[in-house]
């Protein structure tokens, strides 16, 4: 009776807690930030005394069994855990079909030229050094090892020296994590306020799709399908789930951490076999097992993530194919049984989503991953309690029971769907806006102030003298004027915003050249085709975004490299799969490929893609501007061949196109500053000049504020009552 009350007040205080962390967030905006501290270090309390509990409680769990119940528990334990995946597959088939009609485009990001994160099942579950796994908490690896000594342990004929010790051990953490259990409303208060205080409506707004689809999964699973499950072949009661869990269910979505619930949840397994006078010993030692066992196999909680990819894929314009969703299940299940940080990376990759969408689950795993834990509580709860049953002979098998239950959770599955998508259908604004954004970007406000003029066209050759051999940086001293070549459609570098102003990356590194040098600046549009030229009659003094390669240095003076990009192709969104790897590429007989650039340029290009496709008869078409290739019929190109960086920034204008980076692509594209061949001294020192920036951050900078799209949206400062309510 005392434990009960315990248990009900424990969960009043974790409302409470939960309550008044919501008010303080609110209250306080992003200054309750500073009780960060202690939202981490209830954490690390909770999570002290679970791996030794984990390594205690399991060897003397299997050790203690006899054979026969050990063999039974694994057979039935597979079967039970083949069963929750069958579960897992309908829910992710499923809650795609809510999704509305969507388009929308991305921002560059790194990620999309990094290789995805290798999944290495030998590091996770077999521990090359178990006491170097218990350290670096690689739970699985650990639970393996535990797992073989109690096994070897089972026929020992002196184990119950070890076992008995172990149980003593075994009740002292429990006591221990009892302790730290009584502090939860104080952790639970510290993260709901962080997390209150710091949540944004724009973090919220891009995810709301997601949001929706996994909360309304989330639900069904917690409270509808598991629950039933247990109660169709259990003598336990719905109702009596549903209580016996409120703790641990509470307890696990505030901390988001199934892995500090552990103890709470084998004391609720006890509870509920207790109240209904089915404890045992045999039980008990059966609960201790299964829990940390199952804890480390893909449950429906951690597979409800796959449903990211799906999503990912509708939102990047292309929806998976049906016939794609077995590979992504049966894949995905052996994935997760690494963490989503690997998982997500390598299925993203696996079906040739971009991997910048990655960026998205970061801030959903704030809210689904609170979700998710409540669904893998519940889905340990289950498993416990159906194979504690099981073996001890309780389990029961009503046809009548089975099919008005089958019924009921096929009927809930369809309402969460036609509900759920219906709310998308009325809620979710499909409007487009990634293009404005863009094209309203400005230049920093931390710009350096000086005087600069933007003209329409190269001044006359008769109007300009070159500058002598070597001597260009001491003339651009004196004639106080720096000479910058521009294109007006060359996103995120340089281009014409919709305030007619010229903007880019390359025009805030401009500014900051010509602070350095003490003169101001004058922008002159320019031609690829004869770029050389202007550069050598001295129309222009200096020209961003040249191609670092051999057939330039022949016509100009390089600096080094300040951007390392790679060749990407732009197509259009429906043809997504058959440019996303070499493998896919090689399938055509024909390729028709635009290239924007001068002759010598197309040429060089044209070149390196048919040494990287020898039996593909490439038909190379020369571009003046990018517009040309978007008003192309589709039977006249297949792709538009240019930068990622420059590839990103055109589909953002053109959200119907996609830009990839073929896997294993190796088509580098260095891109530096020309200046007139006979000027090598100026060219060294623009080089050092990048590289000073570049230890500066200056460069990162700017590409974090353009190519990336930092600069696009101005961050407000969090709302707050103390602030926006009050004016403190």
């Amino acid at each position: 009776m005392s434990r009960y009350f315990s248990n009900k007040w424990l969960s009043y205080r974790i409302i409470a807690g939960l309550c008044l962390g919501i008010i303080a967030g609110l209250f306080f905006g992003e200054d309750i930030i500073s009780i960060k501290w202690l939202g981490d270090a209830w954490i690390r309390l909770m999570q002290m005394a679970v791996l030794p509990y984990v390594v205690v409680s399991l060897i003397s769990g299997v050790g203690s069994l006899n054979k026969g119940l050990a063999k039974s528990l694994a057979l039935r334990g597979t079967l039970l855990l083949l069963l929750f995946w069958v579960i897992s597959a309908l829910i992710i088939f499923a809650m795609p079909l809510t999704f509305p009609q969507w388009q929308d485009a991305s921002f560059y990001s790194s990620n999309i030229t990094q290789p995805p994160q290798p999944f290495n099942p030998l590091e996770i579950y077999i521990p090359q050094n178990p006491f170097y796994a218990m350290a670096n908490s690689i739970v699985p690896a650990v639970v393996l090892f535990c797992i073989a000594v109690g096994v070897a342990l089972i026929g020992h004929k002196d184990k119950a020296l070890l076992v008995d010790s172990f149980k003593v051990f075994s009740d002292v953490l429990s006591k221990v994590m009892s302790f730290m259990v009584q502090l939860t409303p104080i952790g639970v208060f510290a993260i709901a306020a962080v997390a209150a205080g710091t949540m944004t409506l724009e973090q919220l707004s891009h995810l709301e799709v997601y949001f929706a689809i996994y909360i309304a999964a989330s639900i069904l699973l917690t409270f509808v399908i598991l629950p039933l499950l247990i109660s169709t072949f259990t003598p336990f009661k719905y109702s009596d789930i549903i209580y016996c869990s409120r703790s641990a269910l509470l307890t696990g979505f505030i901390a988001q951490n199934i892995f500090i619930i552990l103890p709470m949840l084998i004391e609720n397994s006890r509870e509920i076999f207790e109240k209904y006078q089915l404890s045992s010993e045999k039980s008990e030692h059966v609960i201790d097992v299964i829990i940390p066992v199952t804890f480390n196999f893909p449950n429906t909680g951690r597979l409800l993530a796959i449903l990211f990819i799906p999503f990912a894929a509708w939102m990047s314009g292309s929806q998976l194919d049906l016939s794609q969703y077995p590979e992504l299940i049966v894949t995905g299940i052996f994935s997760f049984f690494a963490k989503a940080q690997v998982a997500l990376p390598f299925l993203l990759d696996l079906f040739h989503i971009p991997q910048d969408m990655f960026n998205f689950y970061i801030p959903s795993a704030i809210i689904n991953g609170k979700f998710d834990t409540m669904v893998s509580v519940m889905n340990l709860f289950a498993f416990s309690l159906i194979i504690t049953s099981g073996l001890g002979g309780h389990l029961h098998f009503n046809s009548k029971k089975i099919l008005r239950n089958l019924f009921i959770m096929g009927l809930a599955l369809f309402l969460t769907v036609i509900l759920t998508r219906t709310f998308l259908q009325f809620s979710v604004k499909n409007t487009y806006n990634k293009d404005n954004l863009v094209m309203n970007m400005q230049l920093p406000d931390t710009l350096p102030d000086v005087p600069y003029q933007v003209f329409k066209k190269l001044p006359e050759t008769t109007a300009t003298l070159p500058a002598p051999e070597n001597k260009l940086l001491q003339t651009i001293k004196e004639r106080g004027v720096l000479r910058v070549g521009y294109r007006p459609d060359r996103l995120p570098f340089s281009y014409i915003n919709d305030q007619g102003k010229l903007v880019g990356m390359d025009i805030e590194l401009f500014f900051y050249l010509a602070k350095d040098l003490g003169v101001r600046l004058e922008f002159y549009p320019f031609d690829w085709n004869n770029f050389a030229d202007a550069l050598a009659s001295g129309q222009l003094d200096i020209i961003p975004g040249v191609n670092y390669d051999t057939f330039n240095l022949l016509k100009a003076e390089l600096s080094s490299p300040y951007i390392e990009g790679k060749l990407s192709a732009v197509v259009k969104d429906y043809r997504r799969n058959e440019f996303s790897s070499r493998d896919s590429l090689l399938k055509h007989k024909v390729l028709k490929l635009a290239v924007l650039g001068e002759p010598v340029f197309v040429q060089a290009i044209s070149q390196r893609l048919q040494r990287a496709l020898p039996n593909i008869e490439l038909k190379i078409i020369p571009l003046s501007h990018y517009n040309e290739f978007f008003k192309m019929p589709d039977d006249k190109v297949d792709a538009l061949i240019e930068t990622i960086e420059i590839a990103s920034a055109l589909t953002l204008l053109h959200p119907q196109y996609s830009a990839l980076l073929p896997k294993l692509s190796t088509f580098k594209f260095p891109m530096s500053f020309a200046v007139a061949s006979n000027q090598q001294d100026f060219a060294i020192f623009l080089s050092q000049w990048i590289k000073a920036k570049q230890a500066g951050g200056l460069i990162d900078y700017s590409s974090h504020y353009w190519v990336s799209g930092a600069g696009a949206i101005k961050k407000e400062p969090r709302w707050s009552i103390k602030r926006n309510v009050l004016g403190w």
